[in-house]
């Protein structure tokens, strides 16, 4: 996840350590390195993916905002508290993604989008 609790439980975004929209990669023992995964997809498009499963799932807007290290901006903001129901059905939803692929996955020949 690209962010981290720190010791007083506050939220703190990890920056990635390569350039910004430098692609997303894997390690590759055969390149001797990380090779891309897609040319087009990269390390913040992975945020926004996350996003925006996390609103298909109707993940509550102030689980959202502390989950992606976001500041609290809008007043219902200081009246919603993130709960362990919450965390446990977002944990479910994403669960259930990944045991399906995403809904979604990568030709990796082409780099498209295949349904």
């Amino acid at each position: 996840m690209p962010c981290t609790k720190s010791a007083d439980g506050s939220w703190n975004s990890v920056r990635p350590r390569r350039p910004p929209r430098a692609p997303a990669t894997v390690p590759c023992r055969e390149a001797g390195g990380e090779v891309p995964i897609n040319q087009e997809m990269h390390f913040h498009d992975l945020r926004h993916t996350h996003e925006t499963w996390l609103v298909e799932e109707k993940v509550p807007r102030v689980l959202r905002l502390e989950r992606l290290g976001h500041e609290r901006k809008d007043v219902d903001d200081d009246y919603s508290h993130v709960t362990d129901v919450m965390i446990a059905r977002m944990l479910a939803a994403l669960q259930h993604r990944w045991e399906i692929g995403g809904g979604w996955s990568w030709d990796r020949q082409s780099g498209l989008k295949v349904a």
